[in-house]
Formats: structure tokens, C-alpha cells, sequence
């Protein structure tokens, strides 16, 4: 199967789920379609990232492939699907390697301060903030303040995630 090809045939579930069952836990299928979301042209990074996000779900392990490279590229001129798939699936992560920290931290806090990102990549972006911050004080509090401060800017989606953040950041102190 050219994975390309399917995901220029339309823009569906069935056929983002034709892709996952193809991909399954194959990590040369799964890094095909990260090549695909690196250096396809519009729409394929987009429509692939439907794809990612739901492959990963299902095999979370095939991530830990394309880690380093998919943090490299999060800070790019991507399309906001790119960047609602990765956070997410960062988001979910129950660790973040230290060498990622710094720059997934400080690029959690610019995402949830901008009126320009998307209220998903705001939220997903507060759980790699969250994730990071817990054994650490000071980040946990700069995180809690932003998200304070966001909380009556944005939707009832961000503050309803944002409540649940600070509980959790209250009980890690």
C-alpha cells in the first residue's frame, strides 16, 4: 500500500482507519508515515497526523522511534493538525526524557499563551507542561499561574483541563 496515495483519496475515518490497520505495530510502516508527515506537501502532513495520533493510541512503544525527531520538528511551520497530533501524543506520555524537557516546557507555555494556537493544542500542551513541571516547585508554580491566567481567555474545554492541572499540581507539592 502506498500510504500517500490513501490519504489523498479523501479526508475520512474509514480511511484513516485503513491506514492504521495497514500500519499496525510495524515500525517501518509507522516511520513511512512520519516521513510522510515530515516532507509531504499539503494535505498529506495533515492528514497524516489523524493517522499517527490514532497508530499511537493503539501502539504507543512505535513513538519512542521518532521521538527525538518529532520534538525537533514540533517547533516548525506545521499545520495545526501536526500540532494537535503531537502534543497529544506527548500529552499522554507518563515521562518526558529530560533532554526534551526544556524546550517542550517552555514551548508548552508560549503555545498556551498565544491567541493564534488552536484551544487542542493549548490543552494537550498543558499535560506536557504538567508532566514536566510535577517534581519540580518553581516550574509547577509558572505553570499554574499560566494556566490561571489563560483560564478566562479561553474555552470552557481549556479551563475544564485546567482545573483538573491544578489539582494535580496542588497535590504534588
Amino acid at each position: 500500500m502506498d500510504i500517500g496515495e490513501v490519504l489523498m483519496k479523501e479526508h475520512s475515518r474509514a480511511q484513516r482507519d485503513v491506514i492504521v490497520d495497514y500500519i499496525g505495530n510495524s515500525k517501518s510502516r509507522y516511520k513511512a508515515l512520519w516521513q510522510i508527515i515530515k516532507n509531504g506537501d499539503p494535505p498529506l502532513p495533515q492528514r497524516g497526523a489523524w493517522a499517527l495520533d490514532e497508530t499511537t493510541l493503539r501502539y504507543p512503544e512505535l513513538f519512542d522511534d521518532i521521538l527525538d525527531e518529532a520534538v525537533a520538528f514540533l517547533p516548525g511551520k506545521n499545520h495545526d493538525a501536526v500540532h494537535r497530533a503531537i502534543t497529544k501524543i506527548l500529552g499522554l506520555r507518563n515521562n518526558i526524557p529530560e533532554k526534551h524537557q526544556g524546550i517542550l516546557f517552555s514551548l508548552a507555555i508560549d503555545w498556551m499563551l498565544s491567541p493564534a494556537k488552536p484551544v487542542a493544542v493549548k490543552v494537550h500542551c498543558m499535560s506536557i507542561a504538567c508532566t514536566i513541571a510535577l517534581p519540580i516547585p518553581e516550574l509547577r508554580e509558572e505553570l499554574a499561574l499560566v494556566i490561571k491566567d489563560q483560564m478566562e481567555l479561553n474555552t470552557v474545554g481549556f479551563s475544564s483541563r485546567g482545573n483538573k492541572i491544578l489539582k494535580k499540581l496542588s497535590v504534588a507539592r
